[in-house]
């Protein structure tokens, strides 16, 4: 796919964010997230203008105990976007590192963006976190704006000879 976007690179060691896609991608201009440089380099905000849709790739970085504050203003952050974003035609995606139906910062605020209208994608799909002695949990999400279809979600375990995700041996834990 000829059009590629990836989020900052931050000075830390961190993840990223990348979004292929087969229409042009432009940056989505949204609230600063310079509060912590592992959260800014996990966002991603890009528009298709083809098709008047702005897309939030993102990942909440797994914050220890002892970055609470941390924690709470990525997910303020968050809130912050699915309130300015809901009136447009929105997706946001990605590892929000919580499942629906925790009674924590990320659960209940994560709760709250449903409520507020928007539509969870994937609430019906399989784990998409496969971890340590078997482990599993749905923490990566699709939610989009009441505007928004979302036609069919996916989760892609292997593709090829490719172990993506759901054995020891693969690739990556999602």
């Amino acid at each position: 796919w000829i059009h590629q976007s990836i989020s900052t690179k931050s000075d830390a060691i961190t993840n990223q964010v990348l979004i292929a896609s087969k229409l042009p991608i432009e940056p989505l201009q949204l609230p600063p997230t310079s509060f912590d440089e592992h959260f800014s380099s996990n966002v991603l905000p890009i528009k298709l203008p083809d098709i008047d849709l702005n897309i939030v790739g993102m990942r909440v970085p797994a914050y220890s105990n002892e970055q609470i504050g941390l924690l709470q203003k990525s997910w303020q952050w968050l809130e912050g976007v699915a309130a300015l974003l809901k009136s447009s035609r929105s997706v946001l995606v990605g590892d929000l590192n919580t499942s629906i139906g925790r009674q924590d910062i990320p659960g209940l605020t994560l709760n709250k963006i449903i409520q507020s209208g928007w539509t969870h994608g994937n609430a019906d799909c399989p784990p998409t976190y496969f971890g340590h002695k078997g482990r599993t949990s749905a923490i990566d999400h699709v939610l989009a704006t009441p505007t928004t279809n979302i036609d069919r979600v996916m989760t892609v375990l292997s593709t090829g000879r490719y172990d993506l995700a759901g054995k020891p041996e693969s690739i990556s834990d999602h």
